[in-house]
């Protein structure tokens, strides 16, 4: 079991337009059945959608997108609504290191084909 749980963050400009964040809401819920902390990471610029890019694309896109604020637990999960390529997960995963993390584990609820990554 890890030690705190991560939501994959939106850009504040998303989430206005969004209205609702859905791994914020399933790591909420996850959060409170299982009794762990909530860690909140800084989306810290506005990333193009993904949706037309590769995986390479991807990766690169989301580069340095994510700031934690150190010392973080040594054992995380970051919890997402849909994987498709693991970029964002990535990113996210590199910064909760960078912060002290020693494991990065990932919960995502669904999975696209990979055919379609």
């Amino acid at each position: 079991m890890p030690d705190a749980l991560l939501p994959v963050p939106l850009h504040m400009s998303r989430a206005r337009e969004r209205g609702f964040n859905q791994a914020v809401w399933l790591t909420e819920k996850l959060a409170g059945e299982y009794r762990l902390p909530l860690i909140h990471a800084e989306r810290l610029h506005s990333t193009q959608s993904q949706r037309a890019f590769n995986r390479r694309q991807r990766f690169k896109n989301l580069q340095g997108a994510f700031y934690l604020e150190a010392p973080l637990p040594l054992h995380v999960t970051i919890v997402d609504d849909v994987m498709t390529t693991g970029a964002t997960v990535n990113a996210l995963a590199a910064a909760a290191k960078q912060a002290g993390a020693e494991r990065v584990d990932v919960w995502a609820i669904a999975r696209t084909p990979l055919q379609q990554a």
